[in-house]
């Protein structure tokens, strides 16, 4: 095991962790999002009798295009990752790398193997609720002029925002609790619990209520947290979030959601608990299809949970 692992050759006294968040995240999320804040407030500012959204996220209510305010949606993750990429070493003492998997190269196959296992199995449960279990829920929102440029953005931008959650969370927190714990269990949930509150503020939570939408999070967290541990670096977790954001963006989209886009269907009324269902059978069928891939010895690996630091 390597991933965790290589941490406790590193540097890691608290404030370095403090600094690293602080920059890569709060610090890059304020700068990055300064054109978008900038374009809103104009648009506001431009229409006295404007009336702010229940959507803070629905770019064609401020009278913004819905791809212009996606990409700028956007900006900020990729300054986050930037940064992230800059300070790792010269804070830590820890490649980049490192933090995916403990070692210096990144297994590729694995990620593109996470992308298509995690995406064929969202994909094959959102026709079937589409086509099959509730077709009058759907409306269908395809036009073809906006598709397109949607698609160039969701596929260049998006594993770029999804990839920044995975390093931070799966990869650099993970590392800093296991140096903290050696347990692997709270390398799980702890990771998990911070992924959950820093979605707290997205426009779902606020229009289905904070517990339910909190459930769904951790829950997506901890299964992808769980696959690292098995796989012993977060390739397969990065693979599967970019499929996940990029199906979502593409294919479905609804009037809360955080990703506001000229999507292929709209849901009319979201059912969370029917979502909930789904989103556990996907999870579920994810473990089991890696774990059948792998070879994982699952037991042995619960069983060992302790972190061994070098």
């Amino acid at each position: 095991m390597n991933h965790i692992e290589i941490a406790s050759k590193g540097k890691n006294h608290w404030w370095r962790y403090l600094i690293m968040v602080a920059v890569s995240l709060f610090g890059a999320q304020l700068l990055g999002g300064i054109p978008l804040g900038v374009l809103i407030a104009y648009k506001i500012k431009s229409h006295p009798d404007f009336q702010t959204p229940s959507n803070s996220m629905d770019f064609e209510a401020y009278g913004i295009d819905p791809i212009l305010g996606f990409i700028l949606a956007l900006i900020p993750f990729v300054l986050s990752l930037y940064l992230f990429w800059v300070l790792i070493n010269p804070i830590h003492g820890r490649r980049f790398t490192e933090v995916i998997n403990g070692t210096n190269r990144i297994r590729w196959n694995r990620f593109f193997r996470g992308l298509l296992v995690w995406g064929g199995i969202i994909a094959v449960l959102s026709v079937l609720d589409v086509f099959v279990i509730e077709p009058g829920n759907y409306s269908l929102n395809f036009d073809i002029t906006s598709f397109l440029p949607l698609l160039v953005v969701a596929l260049l931008l998006l594993p770029v925002q999804t990839a920044f959650e995975e390093v931070l969370f799966r990869g650099y927190i993970a590392q800093g609790v296991g140096v903290l714990t050696t347990n692997r269990w709270m390398v799980v949930i702890i990771p998990s619990i911070f992924f959950a509150l820093m979605h707290g503020l997205n426009p779902e939570v606020f229009k289905h209520g904070f517990g339910i939408m909190m459930l769904q999070y951790f829950l997506i967290a901890a299964v992808f947290a769980l696959v690292s541990w098995f796989d012993d670096g977060i390739e397969l977790a990065m693979g599967a979030h970019a499929a996940n954001n990029i199906f979502l963006s593409l294919f479905v989209t609804a009037e809360e959601s955080a990703l506001q886009t000229p999507s292929v269907f709209k849901v009319i009324e979201t059912n969370l608990y029917k979502d909930f269902v789904m989103l556990f059978v996907a999870c579920l069928v994810f473990v089991i299809l890696l774990t059948w891939k792998y070879r994982w010895n699952i037991s042995h690996l619960v069983k060992d949970s302790k972190i061994r630091m070098r």
